[in-house]
């Protein structure tokens, strides 16, 4: 794993608060929600939003990127989720 490939993993890592896991949300373009590993196990919260675009329960925090790149680190979240989840058009999501 490349240095970028390392502190990408540290930013997910940081922003669900543990070791990541990704699901790929079955939808085009590619989006992938990285949770953390050990949610359950840690008995986080119930997230409804990602719990909604998997349709199986997810807990705690995740982060939102686009599918993995042909270096095998990760997009940015592709425009068509940007603007929909910045501007509010999936219910249950806030720009606040």
């Amino acid at each position: 794993m490349g240095s970028s490939d390392a502190s990408q993993r540290k930013a997910l890592q940081g922003a669900v608060g543990g070791y990541v896991e990704a699901l790929t949300v079955p939808l085009e373009p590619p989006m992938v929600l990285w949770v953390n590993e050990h949610g359950a196990l840690n008995s986080l919260e119930l997230n409804r939003w990602a719990t909604m675009f998997m349709g199986y329960p997810i807990v705690g925090a995740v982060a939102v990127t686009g599918g993995p790149n042909h270096h095998g680190g990760v997009r940015s979240v592709p425009e068509v989720w940007r603007l929909m989840l910045l501007d509010g058009l999936i219910p249950g999501v806030s720009n606040a």
